[in-house]
């Protein structure tokens, strides 16, 4: 690897904990190569990790244009003084890095210019994982000597590509920001990831979260051809994007929620106004007349009225004469003035929540709607939950693999016991590893979907349309 610290040792060859060769990862029963920096991809099956987590294969080695610095300044290398058996050192941000710290450090940008990595964890000094296609390793080549040479690598190497001033400095126990780090080929895009550190003295080391966003945008067809989704269901989910459906998507922590969701704005009317809202910016919509809107966040020790909620701004998006309001996850009051505004003009709205079932996706949706909904009964909120959202479409993790595991539709009206009434359009059969067909769209969806222009495929439901 060119080191951009100096010189540092080669990459050892591609162990065992994954199958493929250094020059093609992909072999040996891996399938199709994803789309470079899609989260959506397969993997073999196989068991949970053990304990500690095994080591990581080595990252790809970059091009001749070496990982950026830190610094725009030349690096200085320097002896020290006074000692016989000098330690050569080199000045990173007028903080003195041996070459053995430069090294891990050179490690973690490396692994961060990884396609195949979706997310860097680092607990502690000398725990670091990375996340390879479902699987998380543990990273024995990032290895810092103390707490103290730990932080100051966050804060002088990391921490300059993250969009804050906030440095760990025992005043900030928490930074967030959307980290932005050139690529090593400058005819790549740069590696774009939201970043969360809890640090002391909240923790004794700081722990930090990077979680990348895949290098290039990825469409529908995109995701279907990692197998991730089938033809039907992504024709369908098209058309329910193009006719102005309102969609939850729910699943768990990197699920691929997100990158399902920006798939799905490739289909929306290109002259529609969309307000985009979001705690950290990740969604980049191929629209032109698009408005994005960050909350921020309320960090300890700060007067709570100083922050901008997700549930404000989407308050706000209703009076900026939107056509569509994207909220990239609803996780309090915001999932009732989500309702609120696609309810009242702004139809073919989308949002995501955190669940791991549709069941508990509109468990979860109606308990935060609650939160904001005053004195509105419960049987209220659910009133409005099924007449506003069109479809809930649950993203999974199965076996490793990403998996769209289901579409189901959500009836306009509760049934006599006050409860939803719901339908599975298409799942995932784990059993065989392939998506299946359950149910047609119903004559109220189907009718709403054909009034907007869509064309209903009688191939993407084989028991066929009902006349």
């Amino acid at each position: 690897m060119n080191s951009p610290f100096g010189n540092s040792s080669d990459n050892p060859e591609l162990g065992d904990n994954l199958p493929g060769t250094a020059e093609d990862p992909f072999a040996d029963g891996w399938g199709a190569a994803p789309p470079p920096g899609s989260p959506f991809g397969t993997t073999p099956e196989h068991s949970a990790p053990a304990q500690p987590a095994p080591a990581a294969p080595p990252a790809p080695a970059p091009s001749e244009q070496s990982v950026p610095v830190a610094t725009e300044e030349v690096l200085e290398m320097a002896m020290s003084e006074g000692d016989v058996e000098s330690v050569p050192v080199t000045t990173v941000n007028a903080v003195e890095f041996t070459p053995e710290v430069l090294a891990s450090a050179d490690a973690l940008l490396a692994r961060l210019n990884d396609d195949d990595a979706t997310e860097v964890l680092m607990n502690g000094p000398a725990e670091t994982l990375v996340k390879i296609r479902g699987q998380r390793y543990h990273v024995q080549e990032i290895n810092f000597p103390d707490a103290a040479t730990y932080h100051q690598v966050i804060n002088e190497i990391l921490l300059p590509f993250v969009d804050t001033k906030d440095r760990i400095d025992g005043e900030h126990s928490l930074i967030e920001g959307q980290l932005e780090l050139p690529s090593d080929d400058p005819a790549y895009p740069p590696v774009l990831a939201r970043t969360h550190i809890l640090a002391p003295p909240l923790v004794p080391f700081a722990k930090v979260t990077i979680a990348k966003k895949a290098r290039y945008d990825i469409d529908i067809n995109g995701i279907t051809a990692t197998g991730s989704i089938s033809p039907a269901m992504a024709d369908f989910l098209k058309a329910a994007a193009a006719t102005r459906l309102t969609v939850v998507l729910a699943g768990v922590t990197g699920s691929g929620k997100t990158t399902l969701l920006q798939a799905m704005t490739h289909h929306i009317d290109r002259d529609e106004r969309i307000i985009v809202v979001e705690d950290t910016p990740e969604l980049r919509l191929p629209i032109a007349d698009v408005v994005y809107l960050n909350s921020t966040q309320v960090h300890p020790g700060e007067n709570r009225d100083s922050a901008v909620s997700v549930e404000f701004l989407v308050k706000q998006a209703q009076r900026m004469r939107m056509d569509r309001v994207i909220v990239g996850e609803v996780r309090d009051g915001a999932a009732y003035e989500f309702l609120l505004a696609a309810n009242s003009g702004a139809e073919g709205s989308m949002t995501s929540v955190h669940a791991d079932s549709p069941r508990r996706a509109l468990d979860k949706l109606l308990a935060l709607a609650s939160r904001a909904g005053g004195t509105t009964s419960e049987l209220t909120i659910r009133r409005e939950i099924a007449a506003t959202v069109d479809l809930l479409v649950q993203t999974s993790l199965v076996d490793g693999r990403y998996v769209v595991s289901a579409i189901e539709e959500i009836a306009p009206n509760l049934n006599s016991q006050g409860m939803f009434t719901t339908q599975t359009l298409f799942r995932f059969d784990k059993a065989r590893g392939v998506h299946v067909v359950e149910n047609a769209p119903s004559d109220d969806l189907r009718a709403l979907m054909q009034s907007r222009g869509a064309t209903m495929n009688p191939a993407w439901f084989p028991g066929g349309l009902p006349a």
